[in-house]
This record gives C-alpha cells, structure tokens and sequence, in this order.
C-alpha cells in the first residue's frame, strides 16, 4: 500500500505543477501497487479544485488512478494527536504518517521534512525509480 501526500496527489491533478512528470512517474512506476490517501489529505488537495469547480472532476481523476480515500479513525486520531504533541508538526502530516503506519504501507511525498519525520516514526518512503533523471530533491 502506498499512501500519497497532498503535495503528490496535487501535482498528479495538475499538468502546470513542476512535479507532475514526477508525480506521475511515481504512480506509474508503482501502478501494481494499491493507492491511498488519509480524508484530511483529500479534503486538503480538493481546495483549489473547488474553488474552480473542479472539485468532482478531481475526484473522478483519482478514483480512476484507483486512489482509496482512509477515513480518520479513532486510532488513527489519536496517533495524530501524540505525534503532534511530540513533534513540531501539523494535522495534515501528522495524518499522513500516522495513516501511513495504519496502512502498514509506504509513504509517497514531495516534502523533505514530512519523509524525514516519516523516517523518524518507522515509515519508509515510495519513490519513483530512478530513471536517470534529476530528482528535485538531493538524498
């Protein structure tokens, strides 16, 4: 299970974002893979689309990518809520890793500091097979 950051699932909607080609490369190269994304991480990449209408058209976009929405369980909230209180860190990312580690699964972000935090708390982290190509970020 891979579990997909706001920032990829943004830029896999939008053809203008600088990491599409990567976001999409990502998904491709892992497509026998089963796709996730936490309720917080989906409501957070729909704002932009709904304040274009866009919103069900990017819906329909990631469900046909196979993209299964997790909703915020107890546990789930709870994991979020001591990763905060330990960590300098958000809602949102805490949601990731913590859905993350819920899914037993591999997490798939743009964000240096959400991977390094990810890393931190057990998490590896899915990337796009290297192809040669330059990585926008140095390991």
């Amino acid at each position: 299970m891979i579990v997909l950051d706001a920032n990829v699932l943004i830029a896999l909607l939008d053809r203008q974002d600088a990491l599409h080609v990567r976001a999409f490369d990502l998904v491709e190269d892992h497509a026998w893979e089963a796709f996730c994304a936490s309720a917080v991480t989906f409501a957070e990449t729909l704002v932009r689309p709904s304040r274009l209408g866009l919103a069900y058209a990017h819906e329909a976009s990631l469900r046909s990518v196979g993209v299964r929405i997790v909703p915020v369980s107890r546990a789930i909230a709870r994991g979020v809520a001591d990763l905060c209180a330990h960590e300098r860190v958000g809602v949102p990312d805490a949601t990731a890793v913590v859905t993350t580690q819920h899914a037993e699964g591999r997490l798939a972000t743009f964000d240096r500091r959400l991977g390094k935090l990810a890393r931190r708390h057990g998490v590896d982290l899915a990337e796009p097979y290297d192809d040669g190509g330059p990585w926008p970020f140095p390991t």
